[in-house]
């Protein structure tokens, strides 16, 4: 079946009453939402056939990169046009809109759950396509002195596929400016989340906060909360290019959906079971032993090597492991480095994680040595 009667066979599909419901629903994470097209050419027709053939490609890839982990990224296959098209099943126009000379459209494209399994286990390439349960997001925008539209922060959202996401996220109503509540998070109360969970009636809600500073040339950025692996408190800042505050806030969302997606991948990975529902059970011990917690913790390591060479293929490493931020040499001799790390899941995590990278991490009575194989 070609590409247009597929489109045909889509629009058909939402007139008939006995869509298979069932079907569909089996496989969500092999569906790809919101892939925008846009093309030009010398008419309407040709830049219409000419944006559509660029569909398929664009959303076998987004799958590809949603069922794997980021370290298999540089093995995944590539494909024409016609093999991507070949390996769909159906593919419906959400939005479209056309100039004499120009085609946009807002495409949507289910994929052959069984074949795209197939062919990346045939790889050897890890493949992660069960869901995380639902996370309940409140996006929190803090306006101050610079920008006053607090809609730049929801509307961030809007393009991404939330629905079909590893990691599905629903979107609530931020609360009114100056709630209580909110305002003690920014405080650093985290206590102020128990009230939000019994609000939100639900055990998985993160408050994303959105905020230009004082000068408008960066944008704070911070996610406070839990989802299904664990606890989770994140602050970044991002330089705000040509005072474009509007794709800062929608990277920052795309950011944010990244992070679940990846911090799900590395759980399944590590077989990590999922947070308690009740918050008082997470451990909060130093060395991170508690197996259903991913919170960063705070480790300080002796790194022995041979010499200068040694040292930076080490460091290297580690810059590699995902999730290790934060490294700061304490001290450095000539045959070993203190470093101070930070690290979701802590100890008994980088344990296993290290070893995937050719180290190993040693624990002489409460000494952490990390050693290169």
């Amino acid at each position: 079946m070609t590409l247009s009667q597929k489109i045909i066979a889509g629009g058909l599909m939402c007139l008939v009453m006995v869509l298979p419901v069932q079907v569909i629903a089996a496989s969500p994470v092999y569906t790809i939402g919101k892939i925008k097209v846009d093309a030009t050419a010398q008419n309407a027709v040709k830049a219409k056939k000419k944006a559509l053939s660029k569909g398929p490609t664009l959303a076998l890839e987004a799958l590809l990169k949603r069922l794997t982990h980021y370290n298999s990224y540089d093995r995944l296959p590539k494909f024409s046009d016609a093999m991507a098209e070949d390996l769909t099943d159906n593919v419906s126009i959400l939005k479209e809109r056309n100039s004499s000379v120009r085609y946009i459209a807002l495409l949507k494209y289910q994929f052959q759950a069984k074949r795209i399994r197939r062919l990346l286990l045939s790889k050897n390439i890890p493949l992660y396509d069960q869901k995380m349960s639902l996370t309940t997001i409140i996006p929190v925008y803090k306006a101050g002195p610079y920008r006053k539209d607090a809609k730049l922060w929801s509307d961030a959202w809007r393009p991404l596929d939330t629905k079909h996401s590893l990691t599905p996220v629903r979107l609530t109503q931020p609360p009114a400016d100056n709630d209580p509540v909110i305002e003690r998070l920014l405080s650093g109360q985290k206590a102020a989340l128990q009230s939000l969970y019994s609000k939100y009636n639900t055990d998985h809600l993160i408050v994303a906060f959105a905020e230009p500073d004082a000068e408008g040339k960066h944008l704070i950025f911070q996610l406070v909360g839990r989802d299904a692996i664990g606890e989770i408190d994140l602050k970044r800042k991002f330089l705000i290019f040509n005072d474009d505050v509007q794709t800062i806030t929608e990277m920052a969302a795309k950011i944010t959906l990244g992070i679940l997606e990846g911090r799900w991948k590395e759980a399944k990975m590590l077989d990590i079971p999922l947070a308690s529902k009740n918050v008082s059970t997470i451990s909060s011990s130093a060395d991170g032993n508690a197996p259903n917690s991913m919170s960063r913790r705070s480790l300080f390591l002796t790194i022995p090597f041979r010499g200068l060479r040694d040292w930076q293929t080490i460091r290297k490493k580690l810059n590699n492991i995902p999730g290790l931020e934060d490294m700061d040499v304490k001290s450095l001799s000539a045959r070993s480095a203190f470093v101070h790390v930070e690290f979701p899941g802590g100890k008994r995590r980088l344990e296993r994680m290290a070893s995937r990278y050719n180290m190993q991490l040693e624990d002489r009575n409460g000494e952490l040595f990390l050693h290169a194989r």
